[in-house]
């Protein structure tokens, strides 16, 4: 019995962050974008190419958050625009534009 316990709690100890972001929403935005992808690659290939244009736009935002998140980090050390961030994604699925902007405050 020792022994299922012991294991149990290293794998908890193993599942638990190892610290504490300072961005959780933007980490969960990453974690909601990676399950829509994986959503859309089981999705049969019968979409006149909008599914690939989703997949693009989707690996564009995690790229855009994880820019923000360094672009944060590197500018809370530093000290300047301390309290704002701003992450601006575009693309362009079959010739319509697509702009989203997200904008909010720095721990």
């Amino acid at each position: 019995m020792k022994k299922i316990s012991a294991g149990l709690a290293l794998a908890a100890a193993l599942s638990a962050p190892a610290f504490a972001s300072p961005y959780p929403n933007l980490d969960a935005a990453i974690r909601l974008c990676r399950e829509a992808e994986r959503h859309l690659h089981a999705a049969p290939p019968r979409f006149g190419g909008h599914k690939g244009q989703a997949q693009q736009l989707i690996h564009q935002a995690i790229e855009q958050l994880r820019q923000a998140i360094q672009f944060a980090n590197q500018h809370r050390r530093q000290g300047k625009n301390r309290g704002k961030a701003n992450v601006n994604i575009q693309g362009r699925p079959n010739g319509a534009n697509v702009d989203v902007n997200v904008q909010g405050r720095i721990p």
